[in-house]
């Protein structure tokens, strides 16, 4: 968890789908990585997806990132950090202080899993989302990997909404404070006071 999330490209989600078409970086990492930039539809771990960062001369912006850190074996993605611990954890203390972003996204989605049932067995798929706004800004943190953006998605402690379905969800935040949350000057434990807590989960397709 979250390991799946959905764009659909309505009102701002489509602006910062221009953004990031039109990014500098999107022509060579495309053509590096031998596959496009995701810009609608549901984002899976390995994606090239559209990221909000702030640039070098501070400005709030879409930035084509790939969804996952390295591990160290090399073997697999790391897609998750938990954001009680991320600042004491090496692979993402630097991140932390200096490189946080945030992924926007429509909803994120879920599995219920019937209780005994393995973890391999898909339960009921569960769509999530903010109650009160368009955009669920999820929170995260990005780092370099050979000159290309990699990134992930911070999580903690569920809401009463949503803890029928997992022990954790995403770290995600109103509109009004994703512009401090970039800011890395900013007090990222305090903002996370600020975190959203009122979700609405529904059944969605397979």
């Amino acid at each position: 968890m979250c390991c799946r999330y959905v764009i659909w490209l309505d009102g701002t989600l489509r602006v910062l789908k221009d953004q990031a078409e039109q990014s500098a970086l999107t022509g060579p990492i495309q053509n590096h990585l031998k596959r496009p930039l995701k810009t609608a539809g549901e984002i899976r771990p390995g994606d090239l997806s559209a990221v909000l960062a702030r640039s070098r001369k501070g400005e709030v912006t879409a930035f084509p990132m790939i969804w996952g850190f390295q591990s160290g074996s090399g073997s697999s993605l790391i897609i998750n950090a938990r954001s009680e611990t991320a600042k004491e954890k090496p692979m993402f203390a630097e991140s932390w202080r200096s490189h946080r972003c945030v992924i926007p996204s429509s909803c994120y989605f879920e599995w219920l899993h019937e209780a005994g049932a393995s973890k391999r067995t898909s339960g009921q798929k569960y769509a999530v989302k903010t109650k009160q706004e368009e955009i669920t800004w999820l929170c995260g943190l990005y780092r370099m990997e050979d000159n290309i953006p990699h990134y992930v998605i911070l999580t903690r402690e569920p809401s009463e909404d949503v803890r029928f379905l997992h022990d954790r969800m995403p770290l995600i935040l109103p509109q009004n404070r994703i512009r401090e949350w970039l800011d890395p000057s900013a007090d990222a434990d305090r903002l996370k006071e600020y975190a959203v807590k009122q979700l609405q989960a529904q059944p969605a397709e397979r």
